[in-house]
């Protein structure tokens, strides 16, 4: 009888320690995963950009750039009293400006702030980009251009007017 309730005992302890660790375990990876998986975006913002990369995953790229990933940049500014948001395609990102990053569809979002405005608080969570460090595996900043293949390659732009945090309107649409 004292046999079967050490072992009771032994039981319950090794579920106890199984279930604490497993536990802790999750927690710490769920929370890592949850700041990637929380979109920095508002819907509206986030379902343009994914049409964006849509669009320009069916262009050609520049034979000059076939060994970078191309990635995307979003800045917000203002003009008068209008808000805006550029979001651009490009295969090197400015490191200088980076504000923070996220991955939508697998591809770079890079979020700058080139101007002041209070404009990106109406469509982004900052806390939930990533913040940048020294590089983006896998990616190439400003620094590492080859200046030779500068002119083979013709970036796409998108320019919407924020109406408010659920509608955009596109104003341009180009080369640039």
């Amino acid at each position: 009888m004292i046999r079967n309730f050490y072992i009771r005992i032994f039981i319950f302890l090794g579920c106890v320690i199984f279930l604490g660790i497993t536990c802790c375990t999750n927690k710490s990876s769920n929370k890592e995963n949850n700041i990637i998986e929380r979109s920095p975006f508002a819907p509206v913002l986030e379902k343009e950009i994914e049409n964006f990369i849509d669009f320009n995953s069916k262009s050609k790229s520049s034979k000059a750039y076939i060994t970078n990933k191309k990635l995307y940049h979003i800045f917000f500014y203002n003009e008068k009293d209008d808000c805006y948001i550029s979001i651009s395609t490009d295969y090197f990102f400015n490191k200088n400006d980076i504000k923070g990053y996220t991955f939508i569809k697998g591809d770079l979002i890079v979020y700058y702030v080139y101007y002041p405005s209070c404009c990106d608080s109406i469509l982004i969570n900052k806390d939930n980009f990533i913040q940048y460090k020294d590089s983006i595996p896998g990616y190439k900043d400003y620094s590492q251009l080859n200046i030779e293949t500068i002119f083979n390659y013709e970036p796409m732009k998108r320019v919407f007017k924020i109406i408010n945090r659920d509608s955009l309107k596109l104003t341009w649409e180009g080369l640039y």
